[in-house]
């Protein structure tokens, strides 16, 4: 992730492919946080992150991380703060990762 993102001239974003509530407004509000912010992050309801992005994140951001694990969120905001970084999360989200979320996705699909 730290390499995708430095690679950026500017500030970057980050998306997950698993994450079906991701809208245009709220990709547009995590875009407008990078204003006043170092880091914007989009925590996940099982703990995980839908979306990471900011201007020049340092590499200990994320390394030694639980990856994949129900504490990842939690443990890069530690890790932020830690870092003197300003952080904004503008929602919180979930993913595709299990059949029950398979069928929340349908039944959210169906409603639209």
């Amino acid at each position: 992730m730290h390499t995708a993102l430095s690679a950026q001239r500017g500030p970057a974003l980050l998306i997950g492919s698993d994450c079906p509530v991701l809208t245009s407004a709220l990709l547009a509000r995590c875009v407008r946080a990078l204003n006043a912010h170092d880091l914007v992050m989009l925590p996940a309801e099982d703990g995980g992150y839908a979306l990471i992005g900011g201007h020049r994140l340092p590499a200990r951001l994320f390394t030694d991380m639980a990856w994949g694990g129900s504490e990842v969120a939690a443990q890069t905001l530690a890790r932020a703060r830690e870092l003197g970084l300003r952080v904004a999360c503008p929602g919180t989200v979930w993913d595709l990762d299990t059949p029950r979320d398979l069928e929340r996705w349908r039944m959210l699909d169906a409603a639209t």
